[in-house]
């Protein structure tokens, strides 16, 4: 260990070594159970990142199928059966008529991929859903409802896409023919 400090102090005053050959010179003058093993030497640098597998070639049976849904697809925008913008209609008119709210018809022309540029257009002529929030709400709600069944039937409502705004609304508005009622 003297001879170590020794060498190692030698190399250090001289500082011409850097650490990995000063590891070196003094491994080399210690028995092998005793010698250093540090990070910074040269043969523990960083270890290199695995290779990237290889892709898998494309099969000539697959590329066959490609380039005939390729085909079929050209076919069917020629003939004019593919097109977004009715197809966005469509769905608007599905969610109308289910009576969903406007968020809910989004999310349907999402899920179905449609392209953003087709929605403000579908979406222009959307109806005012007030008189089927208020239709749910009667039918959910009576005169004795508590708290937990308005929960429900809110709960259901924004599930449904409208907007806790209009849902609020058509809960005051139902309060106020249930009282305009108990009045009479």
């Amino acid at each position: 260990w003297e001879q170590a400090g020794y060498y190692a102090t030698q190399a250090l005053l001289k500082d011409s070594n850097p650490a990995g050959e000063l590891l070196t010179h003094i491994n080399a003058h210690l028995p092998a159970d005793k010698q250093f093993d540090l990070p910074w030497r040269s043969n523990h640098t960083k270890p290199k990142p695995a290779p990237e597998p290889e892709k898998p070639a494309i099969s000539e049976e697959r590329l066959a199928l490609y380039r005939q849904a390729k085909e079929a697809v050209a076919w069917m925008e020629e003939l004019s059966l593919v097109d977004d913008a009715k197809t966005a209609e469509q769905v608007v008119h599905r969610c109308i008529s289910k009576g969903y709210g406007l968020a809910r018809a989004k999310q349907a022309l999402y899920e179905k991929r449609i392209p953003k540029e087709y929605w403000e257009e579908a979406l222009a002529d959307y109806p005012d859903q007030m008189e089927k929030i208020l239709s749910f709400l009667r039918s959910r709600l009576d005169a004795e409802a508590d708290e937990k069944q308005i929960k429900k039937a809110v709960d259901a409502l924004l599930r449904r896409g409208h907007s806790y705004r209009n849902i609020r609304e058509g809960l005051n508005q139902l309060a106020l023919e249930s009282e305009d009622y108990l009045e009479d």
